[in-house]
């Protein structure tokens, strides 16, 4: 089986490896980081215009990695169902991403499994599976793979505010002020308790990519947020 490779990365926030087999029309794509709106739009749009074949292949996607996911991400996943050969798998869904998906009512359009190891379908082939979890593999140890403790705080704050059926909504009106916590050091915020997972979000930026810390748990991160 002869498996082409290619890697798409948005430093600190989403790196993507795609891995497709065009004889088999078998195709991979692994994700980690958040799904924002920037990243992905970015992606897709280099995605299908040097990879994507329409109708071409049969797909699995990982989202094991993936803490966030916009209404531009899930967007894209339709793309995919929509310009599928036969069948689109998608893998490692956390309950955030389940419940946004079922809000929206497109679940039902894939085919799930908790992971890559338990995918059982006849038109993905045993073997393509096993590369697909080596190629993750080589994501297990990435920034954007570590960022889950940060992101998903983020989105309890915001799912405690609107609920969380209402989450992608919600960052899609925070964008401006997501894009602020990236970017800048200083942050003007309305004092409402839904813009304190902007705070979450500069906290991402200082500590995990600026000062390099690599493991933090949800309570020494509340600390630092006090």
């Amino acid at each position: 089986m002869s498996v082409e490779i290619k890697g798409f990365e948005y430093p600190d926030r989403l790196k993507v490896i795609v891995a497709w087999d065009k004889l088999k029309s078998l195709m991979g794509i692994i994700c980690a980081g958040s799904m924002d709106t920037d990243p992905v739009i970015s992606f897709q749009d280099k995605f299908f215009k040097k990879i994507w074949l329409p109708k071409w292949y049969n797909l699995v996607v990982d989202l094991e990695y993936v803490n966030f996911i916009s209404s531009s991400g899930l967007g894209f996943l339709l793309m995919l169902e929509e310009a599928k050969k036969d069948i689109v798998l998608i893998t490692g869904l956390n309950e955030n991403i389940k419940d946004s998906m079922n809000f929206l009512g497109v679940e039902s359009y894939f085919k799930t499994f908790n992971s890559l190891g338990e995918i059982n379908e006849i038109r993905i082939p045993q073997n393509f599976v096993n590369q697909l979890i080596d190629v993750k593999k080589t994501l297990e140890t990435t920034k954007e793979a570590r960022l889950s403790t940060l992101r998903t705080k983020v989105t309890k704050i915001l799912a405690d505010y609107v609920g969380m059926a209402n989450v992608v909504g919600e960052m899609a009106n925070l964008h401006g002020y997501f894009n602020l916590a990236r970017t800048k050091n200083e942050l003007t915020l309305p004092a409402e308790y839904k813009y304190s997972a902007v705070v979450y979000e500069l906290l991402h930026r200082i500590l995990l990519i600026e000062m390099g810390f690599k493991d933090l748990t949800e309570n020494q991160l509340e600390f630092v947020a006090r």
